[in-house]
């Protein structure tokens, strides 16, 4: 989350009661970010919760549009965004759709930035779609992430893509008896290790206990939101 004021977009951002609202929406995902993220170590570049989530970008309108998802992009300047969107009830299919499609408007305004312009970071840009009600269960890996990403408001994370380690040329396999054991070796421990599979190292780090404890925080964070966000929905006429 960042220290910086968010950024707020919409038909709704310049109305009275938005930016105290947006200041609830930041305490609250923080307390997301901290209590359930960081606090379970669910995201592997999350350190410092001020600093690595990026520009906080707050949608004041309550239908997900790409053209002003695509501008608060480019307005944020930054490598890292979380797009939150809470007065959006939209089902978590449908803004998982929506995530997608502001994932390729992302890299679309990737590759046409001028080279040497870093605001949005060395890679093309890739996203993850959080929502109160996603899909999920205890059953498999992939089926746990639905679980753990149900943060208190629907939002799209942007970040640059991984950093892909060069490729290694390996010699063809009829040239390899032309290898002495000394190159051989060097060889081989030039192939890099295949990838990590995090979602199956998660969900054998949380045992049953530790899943109980995430969803009475997930569910605690809910219920605090539902609470602080009130007053201002009423007076935005959301009530």
């Amino acid at each position: 989350m960042s220290e910086l004021i968010p950024l707020l977009f919409g038909s709704l951002r310049d109305h009275p009661a938005a930016a105290p609202f947006a200041r609830e929406v930041v305490r609250v995902h923080k307390r997301y970010a901290t209590e359930v993220v960081y606090g379970h170590r669910l995201c592997p570049f999350l350190r410092d919760v001020n600093r690595d989530f990026g520009r906080f970008c707050i949608a004041m309108t309550e239908r997900p549009d790409l053209v002003e998802a695509r501008a608060a992009f480019i307005q944020a300047e930054s490598a890292i965004i979380h797009m939150v969107y809470p007065l959006v009830t939209t089902a978590a299919p449908d803004f998982e759709r929506f995530g997608g499609d502001v994932g390729r408007a992302a890299r679309d305004v990737w590759r046409a930035t001028p080279e040497g312009d870093t605001r949005f970071g060395p890679e093309p840009p890739v996203i993850a779609t959080f929502h109160p009600r996603l899909a999920g269960d205890r059953s498999a890996p992939h089926r746990l992430i639905g679980l753990l990403r149900r943060a208190p408001d629907p939002f799209v994370q942007v970040i640059p893509g991984g950093h892909y380690d060069s490729g290694t040329v390996l010699a063809p396999m009829h040239d390899v008896k032309e290898l002495t054991p000394a190159m051989l070796e060097k060889v081989l421990a030039a192939v890099p290790p295949p990838p990590r599979d995090r979602a199956m190292e998660t969900f054998k780090r949380l045992s049953p206990a530790l899943l109980d404890e995430i969803a009475a925080t997930v569910a605690d964070i809910h219920a605090d939101r539902d609470r602080s966000y009130a007053p201002y929905l009423k007076e935005m006429g959301f009530a």
